[in-house]
């Protein structure tokens, strides 16, 4: 009953299931975030000399598994495209 009558009065907003953050995160990819991260990876490589040892880098894949992937429903301005929501649910998280 209070929602509704809050919903009345505040006409702009509405209720909506948010973005998981992958979402988002997919977003900020962008040329010169991604130029940003090769400059660094260069400067990491150039700093602790992995051009000549190459056996010192190894490759590592962390996977995380939502154990309730669904999102939970926001408050958000009515028209609005994203509604990014920080994940409630706890995640499994896994390194090969």
């Amino acid at each position: 009953m209070w929602w509704e009558k809050f919903i009345r009065r505040n006409s702009s907003l509405r209720l909506r299931v948010g973005d998981s953050t992958a979402g988002v995160r997919f977003d900020a990819v962008t040329a010169e975030n991604m130029d940003k991260y090769f400059e660094l990876l260069k400067s990491t490589y150039d700093e602790f000399n992995f051009h000549d040892c190459p056996e010192s880098i190894f490759n590592m894949d962390k996977t995380g598994m939502p154990l309730n992937p669904k999102p939970p429903k926001v408050v958000a301005k009515k028209g609005q495209k994203r509604y990014a929501t920080e994940p409630l649910v706890k995640n499994l998280r896994l390194l090969f």
